[in-house]
Parts: structure tokens; C-alpha cells; sequence
């Protein structure tokens, strides 16, 4: 999660790249790092923290560390801290001629010691003041030394001794005059190979299935060239003109920058370490560095770190392209938690979203019921309405035809009184003609 403030005095850096285990609620954030191997320090940032900055310091370890390895022309070779304190000594006074080629201004860092992060090849050494002794590294076999070397008047070649080194007379011709300590074989193949380091210290090889090409780049210290293996050349004016050029071709392991030919000369995988490299003033080496196809709680970018302090570190196995880093490492319990509840969650969902289809097809087929029923009591409406003109319709023709029975009856009986009175009158008649005649 901080991979750009590893290697710094003092840093800042913003709280970013953690999931959000629940949205729309504030949450504080604490965190721990460490400057070098001392104790874990905190760092906090309240609610909201995301977005928030938070700030990093080791200026208080820092001088504590940066100190020197100096050599001076008694022969002593001494360490100091950073507060100018002697932390060690290697009591030894032995001294020679002083010779021109070895001063202090001839060494590698033009000076009679080295600081904290520099380094010493084998071949490379640092001069005492007048150069009467210096510091080299030397290999013999599988071990590697720092002594003491000096020269004084012999039988040696070239003639002129106060010149330079003789192949006889030699101080460090004679086992144990300049082993003051001996350091572990380093590989030279293990450059540029990425390398993982816990946050307990220990380290992890990284598979070539993990490993991609990067775009940060190694400088191999010193002025050299790695012969060979050329894919191509470009322009430059200096390094970093080359560095686009590699990073564009992924067959690019790295390149030799030749200041005085102002090029860039991108080589192949068997370039150095895998090939040699010779000495070349006007020369640097790079090597690409390969990024890391890891978590995303881990850094992808490699960083460079110096050989004899890995070789201190123990080894922990293989990376594996799932493990966590940082916090993720130590909230992987929480987190698997959390994806379990989320799960559930996930499953009441889908639960729940085939009742409510279920429920949404039941409302359907209601809705399509009752539609139905609509429709039907429309049609009963309709049909009531045209049954009860009908009916209207027939009362009235009864109404009717009763009125015309009444007049019937009335005409009836008019006639039958008519006919009723000319009966009467045709018996009176008769009653009369009966009664006249006899």
C-alpha cells in the first residue's frame, strides 16, 4: 500500500486502494511501519480517512543510521554513526608506501570512506589520504573479503613500486593480513531478479509466471559496458532518453548508455548479469526491472535493494500470486468474513427477488382477473339496461292494450243497453197489441 515512501527519511503519502467494506459510512484509518528494524510506529487518520494524507517519519532513526566506513593512513579502519560516534574499530596500523594510483581522490567515491548505501565490487577499493593503504574487496574461491591492503619496496613488477601494486611484496600475498571479516557469496544472477521481503523480514522468491516486464530501471554502479546482445540503438542525451525506448519493447532486458556516443544500446535477456561486463568510462549498465503480477494489497514495483542485506535476510519460499500484504495480511480474517456475510447477503437477494417475481406474477394474473371481471359485470350492465327497455317497452303495450279493453267493455255495454231498451220496448209493444186486441 506504500510502496513509494520505503527507502525515504520522511514521506507522505494519501489513504487510497483499501475496499470499502461498507459504503456510506465514515471510517478512521490506522496503520503501522517501521523505520528499519526498530519498533513499529503508528500512523492514524480520522473519519473520513479515505482521500485524507498521512505522514511518515524515521528523521530521528535516520541519523542514527547514516553513518561511514572511513579508512586513514595509520591503517585504521574505523565505523562511525551517523552522530560522528566510533561504533567500531579494526585496530590495525599497518601501513606502506604511499602510492599515487590508491589516494583517497583515486578510489571509487573520491574520498577515504564510504557512507551508508554504497557499495564495494570486487577490484574496487577506497584510498587513505595519502594512499599509503586502502580498502579492497578481493575474492578468493567462494569467499569474498573487505582487508587492508598496502604496498611497500620489494621484488615486485612493474619496477616502480611507489606506482603502483607489485605481484610480490604484497601485504595481502600472506593468508589473514587483510581479512578483517568475511560476508557471504552473493550471486551476480541475482540481479534484477525481483525478490519479495515480509514485513517480518523474510524472503521470497518470485516465479517466472509472476514476473512481467516493469518500467523502472537498475543502475549497475560504476562505469561499465555489457558486450553484446544487442537488439537495437537510439539516440539519446543522456539515461532517461533511453528508458522509454526499452520500456516500449518487451524483448528489452535493459540497456548500456554510452555517454560519449550519446546512444542507447537496448540489449537482450542475456545481457549482464547473465553476460559479463567490462570496465568503460563513458558506459552505464541498466537493468530493466520486472514488475510483480501479485495482489492487489501488494507492491508491483520492484525496488532496488543492496545484495549483502538480502543475503542476511531468511528465506521464507515462494510468492504466491494470492498472498496479501500489508494490512490486507493481517484483516484476511475479517475479510473472509465479510465475504461470507456478503454471500448471505447475496443469496436473501436472490430469495427474496424470486418472491417478489413470484408476487409480481400472482398480482399479474389478479390483474388480469379482475380485467375479466370488469369486463363481465360491463357486459351484465349492458345487458340489464337492454332487458329493462324491453321491459319498459312491454309495460307500455299492456298499459295500452288494457285501455282498449276498457273501451271495449264500455261499447259493450252501451250497445247492450241499447239493445236492451228496444227489447223492452218491442214487449211493451207486444203487451199492448195483446191487451187491445182482446
Amino acid at each position: 500500500m506504500w510502496p513509494l515512501v520505503n527507502g525515504q527519511v520522511t514521506a507522505s503519502t494519501t489513504v487510497s486502494g483499501i475496499p470499502d467494506p461498507a459504503y456510506g459510512c465514515g471510517k478512521s484509518f490506522v496503520g503501522a511501519y517501521r523505520c528499519g528494524r526498530g519498533p513499529d510506529k503508528g500512523v492514524s487518520a480520522s473519519a473520513e480517512a479515505g482521500g485524507k494524507v498521512i505522514s511518515f517519519d524515521c528523521s530521528t532513526e535516520s541519523v542514527q543510521c547514516h553513518g561511514k566506513l572511513e579508512i586513514d593512513d595509520s591503517g585504521n579502519i574505523t565505523l562511525y554513526d551517523g552522530n560522528g560516534r566510533s561504533l567500531w574499530q579494526s585496530n590495525t596500523n599497518n601501513v606502506g608506501l604511499p602510492v599515487p594510483a590508491f589516494k583517497a581522490d583515486r578510489g571509487k567515491y573520491g574520498r577515504n570512506y564510504m557512507v551508508q548505501g554504497e557499495t564495494l565490487a570486487p577490484g574496487e577499493f577506497i584510498g587513505s589520504p595519502s594512499g599509503n593503504c586502502r580498502m579492497v574487496v578481493r575474492v578468493d574461491g567462494n569467499d569474498i573479503t573487505l582487508g587492508v591492503e598496502y604496498s611497500y619496496l620489494g621484488c615486485g613488477e612493474p619496477a616502480s613500486p611507489t606506482d603502483a601494486e607489485g605481484s610480490y611484496g604484497m601485504a595481502g600475498n600472506s593468508p589473514g593480513n587483510y581479512g578483517l571479516y568475511q560476508m557471504r557469496v552473493v550471486s551476480r544472477g541475482a540481479l534484477g531478479w525481483p525478490l519479495f521481503i515480509s514485513d517480518e523480514g523474510a524472503i521470497y522468491t518470485v516465479p517466472d509466471d509472476l514476473q512481467s516486464p516493469g518500467d523502472q530501471y537498475l543502475r549497475v554502479p560504476g562505469n561499465y559496458d555489457s558486450g553484446g546482445n544487442d537488439i537495437s540503438q537510439a539516440p539519446g542525451r543522456s539515461a532517461a532518453d533511453c528508458i522509454p525506448v526499452c520500456t516500449g519493447d518487451p524483448d528489452c532486458a535493459g540497456f548500456v548508455f554510452n555517454q560519449k556516443a550519446g546512444q542507447c544500446f537496448l540489449k537482450n535477456k542475456a545481457m549482464y548479469p547473465e553476460g559479463v561486463r567490462t570496465p568503460n568510462d563513458q558506459g552505464a549498465i541498466y537493468i530493466r526491472a520486472k514488475k510483480v503480477d501479485s495482489d492487489n494489497s501488494c507492491p508491483k514495483e520492484t525496488k532496488q535493494v543492496d545484495q549483502v542485506t538480502i543475503t542476511d535476510m531468511p528465506y521464507g519460499g515462494v510468492f504466491q500470486s494470492d498472498q496479501k500484504c500489508l494490512m490486507a495480511k493481517y484483516i484476511e480474517p475479517q475479510q473472509k468474513l465479510v465475504e461470507e456475510k456478503y454471500k448471505q447477503l447475496v443469496a436473501a437477494s436472490q430469495t427474496l427477488k424470486g418472491d417478489m417475481s413470484q408476487l409480481s406474477s400472482s398480482g399479474d394474473k389478479l390483474d388480469q382477473a379482475l380485467l375479466r371481471n370488469i369486463q363481465a359485470t360491463e357486459d351484465h350492465v349492458k345487458e340489464y339496461s337492454r332487458l329493462r327497455g324491453q321491459r319498459v317497452k312491454v309495460e307500455n303495450q299492456v298499459v295500452s292494450s288494457s285501455g282498449q279493453e276498457d273501451d271495449s267493455h264500455l261499447d259493450l255495454i252501451s250497445q247492450s243497453n241499447h239493445y236492451l231498451l228496444f227489447t223492452l220496448a218491442a214487449i211493451l209493444a207486444v203487451g199492448a197489441g195483446i191487451k187491445a186486441s182482446s
